[in-house]
């Protein structure tokens, strides 16, 4: 499930297109859109994009609940059986994807909202900070009485960096065993784990929190009437946006699992630090670190680095953390390395490894026998009655749930084709009924075979009736055309004789 904006969700359409989706089947790539909100000025005005249109922004990933809601995800998640959601942003190169030590933990913990962190060592690093936050004269009936207490209660929160005054950014333990760290320490990853229930109920509260981001805005003047550009530097406007974290105050129990900052490499920058080759690099020094720690070595001691001759990557469907790779690499490797699967075609790899591979389980040597033996009996040994229920699909089970009556379905993607909003969708809908309305008034005696051409769509004669079965509007539909075709063979016999 991919969330985008208005602006970017046919180019990210497109791009997965282009790519087959990755290897993934098509309709298990979803795509849904965030909604948007008004910019305004330092003054709270609302700014205008043009002549009579209010200036739009994306309402930030804390859209992200009633996005999914509306556009159909949650039903879409319950007809496949899914009850919690792994949730992450786009910009960590080194992010693991639905990472099962993270999702177990949470799982396991019984909570209903979960958070990776990292250790925050310097005051200057522009991370969100995983903390405890009190919230002063909350009113509930707490003793029973039917009238409300003012109370105070701590809930689990996430501030920005800019959020934070600097006395809390530089505030540091007291001395003690590994020096002093910060006492806000807990850096924010962007990943998260939501139960969809959590999700629901979210997305129907009415609560909700809204952050004003300052942001260089061009608008238009309403005095002059021309459009104006201001510098970049000049944040003349402020973006409304909603953050996924917010909802943590819904949350009847959060948890938090810190990882090694081994697993954080963002893209904020196009150079200098954050940037793509500093994530680059960072990817290298992973992947070279798992081909030491599985038995590999390189010659002349290379290290991995950011230009191509020094790049050093092992495909992820080849190992999702550093698995599966000792005695593959015998020989010396030489940089620039990238260790491809059975998938992918080697031919566009930046080197080949200069070793033949022994035989395993693995995409390294799909195409050996005793590799396709050994992956058989793993398979029986894990999986069980699985493969059994795949070979006679009459023993499946489904376990997904409908979805209920008020919630919406996900709209099917047309082939080769992007849905679009607006005008062009509504312009769209008029042409084709109005095209319907054509063809039926078109209708002569001829309609009965074109009636019986669309009939043809049904699937095979009827179907023989059981105890069970319910008589459908579709198994009418079909009983009355094949019976219809059975007379009409009948009669060309008699004159055929």
């Amino acid at each position: 499930y991919i969330m985008c904006n208005r602006e970017n969700k046919e180019v990210v359409e497109d791009f997965f297109r282009e790519n087959d989706f990755f290897g993934i089947r098509e309709q298990d790539v979803l795509f849904f859109t965030q909604g948007d909100f008004p910019m305004c000025d330092k003054h709270g005005k609302f700014l205008l994009s043009e002549k009579h249109q209010i200036a739009m922004n994306p309402n930030g990933n804390g859209g992200l609940f009633r996005g999914l809601i509306e556009e159909g995800m949650v039903s879409d998640m319950k007809s496949r059986g899914v009850t919690c959601i792994f949730v992450c942003s786009i910009d960590n190169v080194l992010a693991k994807v639905g990472d099962p030590m993270f999702m177990g933990f949470c799982e396991s913990c019984k909570a209903e909202a979960g958070v990776k962190t990292m250790e925050k060592v310097l005051p200057e690093e522009q991370y969100g900070i995983f903390c405890s936050q009190v919230y002063r004269d909350v009113f509930e009936d707490v003793d029973g009485d039917g009238k409300l207490d003012s109370v105070s209660k701590v809930k689990a929160s996430i501030l920005e960096f800019f959020e934070l005054p600097e006395e809390l950014k530089k505030r540091r333990k007291q001395a003690g065993s590994g020096g002093m760290p910060l006492e806000l320490n807990c850096g924010n990853l962007s990943q998260y784990f939501f139960k969809v229930d959590f999700v629901k109920r979210v997305a129907q509260s009415r609560w909700k929190k809204y952050h004003l981001i300052p942001k260089s805005v061009p608008y238009i003047d309403v005095k002059l009437g021309h459009k104006v550009e201001p510098p970049k530097d000049e944040k003349n406007g402020r973006r409304m946006e909603m953050f996924v974290f917010d909802a943590f105050q819904s949350c009847r129990s959060v948890v938090a699992l810190q990882v090694p900052r081994t697993e954080y490499a963002v893209v904020k920058n196009v150079s200098g630090k954050d940037s793509p080759p500093t994530a680059v690099q960072a990817l290298g020094n992973l992947h070279q670190g798992w081909i030491i720690h599985a038995g590999g070595h390189f010659l002349d001691a290379q290290v991995a680095g950011e230009s191509e001759d020094l790049k050093c990557e092992i495909s992820p469907l080849v190992s999702y953390d550093g698995e599966d790779l000792t005695g593959q690499f015998p020989k010396a490797l030489s940089l620039p390395f990238y260790l491809p699967s059975q998938m992918e075609f080697t031919e566009f790899s930046a080197a080949s490894a200069p070793q033949a591979r022994r035989p395993s389980t693995h995409y390294l040597d799909w195409q050996s026998d005793i590799a396709r033996h050994e992956l058989e009996v793993e398979l029986h040994a894990q999986l069980g009655t699985v493969l059994e229920l795949m070979e006679d699909p009459s023993k499946y089970d489904y376990v997904g749930e409908r979805a209920d009556e008020d919630e919406v379905l996900p709209t099917p993607r047309e082939e080769g084709k992007l849905k679009r909003g607006g005008a062009d969708a509504a312009a769209h809908a008029a042409g084709a009924a109005a095209e319907r309305v054509t063809t039926k008034g078109a209708t002569t005696g001829d309609g009965e075979g074109e009636q019986d051409k669309d009939l043809t769509k049904l699937e095979g004669p009827p179907r023989p009736p059981t105890e069970t079965d319910k008589t459908t509007m579709a198994e009418e539909k079909r009983k009355a055309y094949w019976g219809k075709k059975e007379e009409k063979e009948g009669a060309g016999m008699v004159s055929a004789r």
